[in-house]
C-alpha cells in the first residue's frame, strides 16, 4: 500500500505504535531484562503489557487528558517499556528524559515542554516536579490478556504526536523534536519488510536475544531496544555503561546474538578482545592472524578466532553501531574477527533511521542504502538532505524541513557508485583555513585515533588569534607522547588539514552525551579559557616536548579526589588510597578507570598499601604495554621466551591473568571459589533439610528465642537486605529462626572471607557454609568486586543477604560504628534494608570464647526484633546519612530486645 508519492503507508493492521503493545500481550515466552554490573532483573512482555495498562489507568485517574505530555524519568529496562506504552495507551504524548541530564535543567525544560505528569521509580536520582507522579516498582504485575478498562483506546491516527524527544546536544543545547506515530511506523515497516525475507530462518533458529547498550530516551535506543526485538520475536537485554570486561562477561552470560550500541562502546570492547587475543597468541601472533584472516572467507574467520570468540559467547554474531561514526580501524577489527558490523545513519528528526547496512551486503566505511520510501541527496556543498515519511515536519519552535520537504541535516557526506552513503562530518564543524581551503574534522580525527597513544580526539577551529587554525584536543593514555602522535598524524594528512595547535584534555575522559559523543561546546569553552595563557606562549609546535610521567599521576589524583569529595590539591602521590577511600569507594574509582580505558585492573590496585602514585604507574604500565614497537617484538619473538627479555613482562603476565573471566579456581589471596552450584535445586533442597531438620532443632534446644516485628516484612517482596548488630558467632541463628519459614529459606549469610583464607581447612569450611547458610563471602580488605558479583547473583535468585554493618563483634554489647559498605551494597544491588537487633548471645558465646556457655542446663533467653524496612538508597542519596539512619533504627530495636529479656 503506497501513498501518492510512492512511499509505503503504515500497514493496515498497524495504525499506531500500540500495535506493538498488542504483540507484547501475546509474547509471554519473550522477556525484557535489565542487566546491571551486579544484578539481573526482567519481566516477560505479557507482564510489561499488564503494567502498561496499570500506568494508563493511573494517568487516567490523575486526570491526564489525551495529547497531554507525560515525562519518563526511569532507568532503561522493563519499567521503561511499560511506562512508554502506558502513556501511549492513555492517548498522551511521551517525553523521555535522559537520566544523565542535570535535574535542574530537566525541571526548567519541564516548564517549557508543559509536562502534565511524570513517571518515575526509586532507583533513579530525585527529580522534584510539581506535577502528578506515577511511581513504578519492580514487583511484576499480574498478566492482563484482555484489558478493556479505562481509559478507552485512543483513535488510530498515525499523524498524532507519539513523543517529544530531546536531541543529544552534541553541538549545542538539546532541541525538542515531536515525532509522530507515522514517522516511527515508516521506519518500523521498512525494517519489518527486510526481516520478512529471513523469517523462515528465524523460525528454525533457537530463540534470539538482542543486547542493547543504548539510552531509551533517544530514538536509536528505542528502535533497537523496544521495537526491533519484537519484530524479530527476540528477547531483549538492556545494559547500562560498564567496563568492557564486565560487558563481555554479561554478553556471554546472557547468550546474546548481537549488541546494539554506540561506537565508543564497540571500540572499548574491541580493545578488550585485542588484549585477550594478544594474551593467547602474543601481540605479533595475533596481528599475524588478523592479516591472514583479512583474506579469508567469513566461515574461516570464525574458525580462526573461535577461542577468542568465546569471550563474548559462541552465539554472538554482530554489532550494530549508531549515534556517531565508527572508526574504520575498529570496524576492520570486528569484521576480521568474523563478526558482522551493521551501521546506519539518521537523526532524531528522521525517527531515527535514513540508511542502514544490510548484514549480508555491506561495505567497510559505508552507512548503507536509504530505507524504502526515503530519498537522500547531496547538495552542492556536500550536505546530506533527506525527505520521506520518517522525517518530522517541525521541531518545537520552528519548521524542520524546507518548502520541498527536504531536511537539511547539517551533515556532510557522499553517495558511492553502489548507492551507499558515506559520512564526512558536520557542516558546522568545517574549518576554513587562512588559505581558503575547507577542512572537515572527520579525517583529521580518524588520523589521530589511529595512533596508539590517542584514545579520542576533537578537532575544531582555535577560538582565538588567527582564524582557521586546525586545533586538536586529544584524550591520551597516561604517560603517552601526544606530540609524537600529532606529528605522526600530520604525516598522513594533506598540508591544509595538518594540525597546527594541540592540547591534552586534563580529565580522564571527555564530557559526553548519553550516546557517547564528546560535548563540543564544553570542550570549546575549556579551550577558550586557555586563550590568555596560550597567546602569551605563542602557537604550539607539533614538536614540543611530551609531558612527563606526572601526567598519569595527575589524572589518577583527580579521579581519587572526585570519588573522595576532596580537592585534588590536597592529595599527594605518596598518599595511601586506603587512607583516602573506603573499600567500596576504591571499587568506584577502579570502575571509572576501567570504563574509560576499556581494561580490567588487577585486584592488587585495591590493596591496603597501594599509593596514588603506584596506581597511576600501574595504569600507565598496563596501557603502555600495548604501545611496544612491533619490530622489537618480532626480533625477540612472541611468547614467554621473548617476553622474558623485556622490562615489565611479569607485570603483563599478571595483568592478563587477572583480566580472565571469573572461573571456579582454588582459593588464593583476594580470590575465592564462586560456588555457582549454590542455587541448583538439589542444593536448595539439601540446604532446606539441613536448616529445618538439624539447625532448627539445635537452636530450639539451646536458645529460648523471643522474636518480634516480623509482621513488618509481610508486605515486603524479596530480595532485600537484613542488617543486624553483631554480638556473637551465633548471631545468624536467632535471625534465621526468628523469621517466618518462607523468608528464612531465602536468607544468605555473609561472612568475612579473610577467615576462610587463613583457616586451616578454609575452602572446605567455605563450601560447607554455602551448603548450609548460602554463605556470601564478604571481603574486609582489598577487592570488593567479587563480593558484589556473588551477592548480586544471590539476589537475582531471590536470596536476601544478611550483613553485620559493624564488621566485628562487640565486647560489651554496645553498638560499634557502622561501616558504609552496607549502604553501598543496598544501593548497588537495589535492595531495601530490614533493620534487626538481637540480644542475649553475649552471655552464650562472647568474643574470644571458644565454647558456648549458659545454655547447657537451661535454654538461654535470646531476643530478636525486626523493624520497618528502609527503602533501597537512591543513586544520589548520601551514604553516610543512610548508615546513620540504619544505626539509629537498630539502636532502638536493640533497646526493645533488651527490655523483653528483663
Amino acid at each position: 500500500m503506497t501513498s501518492d508519492r510512492g512511499r509505503p503507508d503504515p500497514s493496515p493492521d498497524r495504525q499506531d505504535l500500540l500495535a506493538t503493545l498488542s504483540r507484547y500481550r501475546r509474547e509471554s515466552d519473550r522477556d525484557v531484562r535489565r542487566v546491571d554490573r551486579w544484578r539481573r532483573r526482567g519481566w516477560s512482555r505479557t507482564e510489561i503489557a499488564a503494567e502498561a495498562e496499570r500506568v494508563a489507568g493511573a494517568l487516567h485517574d490523575a486526570g491526564i487528558e489525551r495529547k497531554e505530555r507525560v515525562a519518563l524519568w526511569l532507568s532503561d529496562g522493563p519499567l521503561w517499556h511499560a511506562a512508554f506504552f502506558g502513556v501511549l495507551r492513555a492517548g498522551a504524548v511521551v517525553v523521555p528524559l535522559d537520566l544523565s541530564l542535570e535535574t535542574e535543567f530537566v525541571r526548567e525544560r519541564a516548564e517549557e515542554l508543559e509536562i502534565a505528569a511524570w513517571i518515575t521509580e526509586r532507583h533513579v536520582p530525585r527529580l522534584e516536579l510539581d506535577r502528578p507522579a506515577v511511581p513504578m516498582a519492580w514487583s511484576p504485575p499480574e498478566p492482563v490478556h484482555d484489558p478493556p478498562g479505562p481509559p478507552a483506546r485512543p483513535p488510530g491516527d498515525p499523524d498524532r504526536t507519539a513523543e517529544i524527544v530531546l536531541t543529544s546536544g552534541t553541538s549545542g543545547a538539546p532541541k525538542a523534536v515531536p515525532v509522530s506515530h507515522r514517522n516511527l511506523l515508516a521506519v518500523l515497516n521498512a525494517l519489518e519488510e527486510g526481516i520478512e525475507e529471513y523469517r523462515w530462518a528465524l523460525r528454525l533458529a533457537p530463540p534470539m536475544r538482542l543486547a542493547v547498550a543504548l539510552p531509551l530516551s533517544h530514538l536509536y535506543g528505542q528502535v533497537m531496544g523496544v521495537f526491533v526485538p519484537s519484530l524479530l520475536d527476540a528477547d531483549a537485554t538492556m545494559i547500562p555503561t560498564m567496563p568492557a570486561p564486565d560487558l563481555a562477561r554479561r554478553l556471554r552470560q546472557e547468550g546474546a546474538w548481537a549488541l546494539a550500541t554506540v561506537p565508543r562502546t564497540i571500540e572499548l570492547l574491541g580493545r578488550h578482545l585485542r588484549a585477550r587475543g594478544e594474551e593467547r597468541w602474543g601481540a605479533e601472533g595475533f596481528d599475524s592472524r588478523l592479516r591472514e584472516a583479512a583474506e579469508q572467507p567469513w566461515w574461516r574467520r570464525l574458525a580462526t578466532f573461535a577461542p577468542l570468540r568465546r569471550e563474548l559467547g559462541l552465539r554472538f554474531l554482530a554489532v550494530v553501531s549508531g549515534g556517531a561514526a565508527l572508526d574504520r580501524e575498529v570496524e576492520e577489527l570486528w569484521r576480521t574477527l568474523g563478526y558482522a558490523v551493521v551501521q546506519g545513519y539518521g537523526l532524531t528528526e528522521t525517527a531515527p533511521l535514513v540508511t542502514l547496512n544490510h548484514p549480508f551486503d555491506s561495505a567497510p566505511g559505508s552507512l548503507g542504502r536509504p530505507l524504502p520510501g526515503v530519498d537522500v541527496r547531496i547538495d552542492d556543498d556536500g550536505e546530506i538532505l533527506v525527505r520521506g515519511p520518517n522525517v518530522v515536519a517541525s521541531r518545537l519552535g520552528g519548521p524542520a524541513v524546507d518548502a520541498e520537504g527536504w531536511l537539511h541535516t547539517g551533515d556532510l557526506g557522499e553517495i558511492d557508485a553502489a548507492g551507499r552513503l558515506r559520512y564526512r562530518g558536520r557542516r558546522g564543524e568545517r574549518i576554513v583555513t587562512p588559505a581558503g581551503v575547507n577542512v572537515d574534522p572527520g579525517p583529521v580525527v580518524e588520523a589521530l585515533r589511529e595512533r596508539d597513544d590517542v584514545l579520542d580526539a576533537v578537532v575544531l577551529e582555535r577560538p582565538w588569534g588567527e582564524r582557521g587554525v586546525v586545533t586538536a584536543v586529544v584524550l591520551v593514555r597516561p604517560g603517552a607522547d601526544p606530540a609524537g602522535a600529532v606529528r605522526s598524524a600530520n604525516e598522513d594528512l594533506p598540508d591544509a588539514a595538518r594540525i597546527r595547535d594541540w592540547h591534552v584534555w586534563p580529565e580522564v575522559d571527555f564530557p559526553r552525551t548519553a550516546t557517547g559523543k564528546p560535548r563540543r561546546p564544553e570542550i570549546l569553552g575549556w579551550l577558550r579559557e586557555r586563550a590568555p595563557e596560550e597567546s602569551e606562549r605563542g602557537e604550539r609546535e607539533a614538536g614540543a616536548p611530551p609531558p612527563g610521567p606526572s601526567d598519569a599521576r595527575d589524572l589518577v589524583r583527580r579521579e581519587v579526589a572526585d570519588v573522595a569529595g576532596r580537592d585534588a590539591s590536597e592529595i599527594d602521590a605518596d598518599d595511601r588510597i586506603a587512607d583516602l577511600l573506603g573499600s567500596l569507594d576504591r571499587v568506584e574509582l577502579v570502575t571509572r578507570l576501567e570504563t574509560t580505558y576499556g581494561t580490567l585492573l588487577p585486584p592488587e590496585v585495591l590493596g591496603e598499601e597501594r599509593t596514588v602514585g603506584e596506581l597511576a604507574d600501574e595504569l600507565a604500565a598496563i596501557l603502555g604495554e600495548e604501545r611496544e614497537a612491533p619490530e622489537e617484538e618480532a626480533e625477540r619473538g612472541p611468547g614467554p621466551a621473548g617476553e622474558a627479555e623485556r622490562g615489565g613482562t611479569a607485570e603483563r603476565a599478571r595483568i592478563r591473568e587477572t583480566a580472565a573471566p571469573p572461573v571456579e579456581r582454588p582459593p588464593d589471596r583476594g580470590e575465592f571459589p564462586r560456588a555457582r552450584w549454590r542455587s541448583l535445586s538439589p542444593v536448595r533442597a539439601l540446604r532446606f533439610a539441613i536448616r529445618e531438620a538439624a539447625m532448627r532443632a539445635l537452636v530450639r534446644s539451646f536458645l529460648d528465642l523471643d522474636a518480634g516485628g516480623t509482621d513488618a516484612l509481610e508486605e515486603l517482596e524479596p530480595p532485600f537486605l537484613v542488617a543486624a548488630n553483631h554480638q556473637s558467632e551465633f548471631d545468624p541463628a536467632p535471625i534465621l529462626f526468628g523469621l517466618p519459614a518462607p523468608i528464612r529459606a531465602r536468607i544468605a549469610t555473609t561472612a568475612m572471607w579473610e577467615f576462610f583464607e587463613e583457616a586451616r581447612f578454609g575452602p572446605a569450611w567455605y563450601r560447607l557454609g554455602v551448603l548450609g547458610l548460602n554463605l556470601v563471602p564478604l571481603v574486609q580488605r582489598g577487592d570488593w568486586r567479587p563480593t558484589l558479583e556473588i551477592a548480586g547473583e544471590v539476589a537475582d535468585a531471590g536470596g536476601c543477604p544478611l550483613v553485620f554493618p559493624e564488621g566485628e563483634r562487640t565486647k560489651d554489647g554496645s553498638l560499634l560504628e557502622f561501616r558504609r559498605g552496607v549502604a553501598v551494597l543496598a544501593r548497588d544491588l537495589h535492595l531495601p534494608i530490614v533493620p534487626c537487633a538481637i540480644d542475649g548471645l553475649l552471655e552464650v558465646l562472647p568474643k574470644g570464647a571458644h565454647w558456648p556457655r549458659n545454655c547447657w542446663t537451661h535454654r538461654a533467653p535470646v531476643a530478636a526484633r525486626f523493624g520497618e524496612p528502609i527503602a533501597a538508597p537512591r543513586p544520589d542519596d548520601e551514604i553516610d546519612e543512610v548508615v546513620a539512619e540504619l544505626r539509629r533504627r537498630i539502636a532502638a530495636l536493640l533497646g526493645a530486645a533488651r527490655a523483653s529479656l528483663r
